[in-house]
């Protein structure tokens, strides 16, 4: 991480942690949305199967 005159991270160093951040957020979310659809998809199909 890039550090500027003061020993504190640059904007650009800040702006690249939040990003990467926001990355792992959003993944960690689609991973949870997938669990989520297959789910659903096998509740469909045991709901289809009792009709």
């Amino acid at each position: 991480m890039t550090v500027d005159e003061h020993n504190e991270p640059s904007d650009d160093a800040k702006r690249i942690a939040e990003l990467q951040k926001q990355r792992r957020k959003a993944q960690q979310l689609q991973s949870e949305n997938t669990v989520l659809l297959d789910q659903n998809q096998a509740r469909n199909v045991a709901g289809n199967k009792k009709r």
